[in-house]
């Protein structure tokens, strides 16, 4: 009888075992996703970076084509038809901006959708790595020095 409760007992440990394998397997995927959430938030963060920078010389730019085309709009009064083409270039030009401001600010909602990913996946590995010892590894069951002994098994 206490052969079969000790069988039954080693039985019960290995399945133990074997869940908490898959689990610390499931935790290296994890971390894995984490990391790589990481690096890809990084490359966005450094792209919408570049992307602001490009952006500001571009608008700066803009902003200097606009200055000289309204310079030229009231340095040459009587030439119609190069101020209608000025004026014509003038609102690409403000189109363009718009559009650069446009893909700026969805760069920043895919950047902000990334980082509330990364932060919901942290929270779940920092969730696994607080359970307690004693939640993870084998339930108190009275059965003496089998709970000591599995532990041995586990830090080899």
């Amino acid at each position: 009888m206490e052969d079969k409760l000790f069988t039954l007992k080693i039985e019960s440990l290995q399945a133990d075992k074997k869940r908490l394998e898959a689990q610390v397997a499931d935790h290296s995927k994890v971390l894995a996703k984490l990391e790589s959430i990481r690096t890809k938030l990084k490359m966005l963060k450094k792209k919408i970076r570049l992307d602001e920078e490009h952006t500001k010389e571009q608008l700066s730019m803009l902003q200097d084509k606009v200055s000289d085309l309204k310079d030229q709009e009231y340095g040459i009064v009587g030439r119609d038809v190069d101020i209608g083409k000025g004026l014509q270039r003038l609102k690409e030009l403000e189109e363009e901006s718009s559009g650069l401001k446009m893909a700026n600010s969805r760069l920043q909602g895919v950047n902000s959708e990334l980082l509330r990913k990364l932060e919901s996946t942290q929270v779940l590995a920092t969730s696994v790595l607080e359970l307690p010892e004693e939640l993870i590894l084998f339930p108190k069951d009275g059965v003496g020095g089998a709970q000591t002994s599995c532990r041995k098994v586990m830090e080899l």
